[in-house]
């Protein structure tokens, strides 16, 4: 089972989709979830709006599920048959990309974490101990 993200939904987003990708990914009616954003500012403006700066600044956008290589001669496009995948199942394409992005997420956590550690001053002298 896989984790799912939440993605800024930028075609159905009225400025950078924040609220239309949390409607998404919480099931919600996009109708709704703005007029509670919009009550929730009146009570708590700066809290809101220093959320929505930082969610659209954190979210990525919501993958188009078109995805085409360049175009021009002798270029082929991605489709579902080219990925081994059946057509009738539009959610198994969603939940292999969900599983890739995931598994890249932790990959970059890693990478980061390894970084911290090598680029750290304790490593740095640890590592000109063992020199001498």
């Amino acid at each position: 089972m896989s984790i799912r993200t939440i993605y800024r939904d930028t075609e159905r987003g009225k400025l950078t989709g924040v609220v239309a990708g949390l409607a998404e990914h919480f099931g919600w009616n996009v109708t709704y979830a703005r007029w509670g954003w919009v009550i929730a500012s009146v009570f708590w403006p700066p809290v809101m709006i220093a959320a929505y700066i930082l969610m659209s600044w954190l979210l990525d956008p919501k993958p188009r599920m078109g995805l085409t290589a360049a175009s021009g001669s002798g270029s082929s496009a991605f489709t579902s048959a080219n990925l081994g995948l059946d057509k009738s199942e539009p959610s198994t394409i969603r939940n292999r990309f969900s599983d890739v992005r995931d598994k890249f997420g932790r990959l970059e956590q890693r990478l980061r974490s390894l970084e911290k550690v090598v680029t750290s001053r304790e490593f740095q002298m640890d590592r000109e101990l063992r020199k001498t």
